[in-house]
């Protein structure tokens, strides 16, 4: 029973951090569109913009984890997550999509929805500029002897 209560007290507390990492979202959107987006133009930049893309997926997907498992939790139940989270862990985002979907919840499902678009669109741009980084040549410089 006391183990029980305590994935209680850790389920709320990921309830309680879910907000906070909901609202920095925006904030890294924002970063794409502000600074990597200009720095586009620069040749030498695009494997920094690639890394930061990379990174700023890494973190989108793990708030979409972060609460598709509260959801499929509160939701589904106990063995929905522990079936969800065998599935190498990624289980739980269609269970939460599935949950909500069930029972007409469409504000959390969007928001599932949308990191989980923009997980997996920061992941595809990444892999494309870092591809077409990697063939394009280098401009050659001319030797000039003096």
């Amino acid at each position: 029973m006391e183990g029980a209560l305590r994935f209680e007290l850790i389920l709320r507390r990921m309830e309680a951090i879910l907000p906070i990492l909901q609202n920095c979202l925006p904030i890294l959107v924002s970063y794409w569109f502000t600074v990597l987006l200009p720095m586009y133009i620069f040749p030498r930049m695009r494997r920094l913009i690639a890394s930061s893309l990379k990174v700023s997926s890494l973190l989108i997907g793990i708030v979409c984890w972060w609460q598709s498992f509260v959801v499929t939790y509160r939701l589904l139940g106990g063995a929905a997550l522990i079936v969800g989270t065998l599935c190498m862990g990624i289980g739980v985002v269609p269970a939460a999509l599935f949950a909500t979907a069930s029972t007409n919840d469409g504000l959390t499902f969007g928001e599932i929805m949308v990191t989980l678009v923009l997980t997996v669109a920061a992941r595809f741009l990444a892999k494309a500029i870092t591809s077409r980084a990697s063939r394009m040549k280098p401009a050659r410089v001319p030797d000039y002897e003096v």
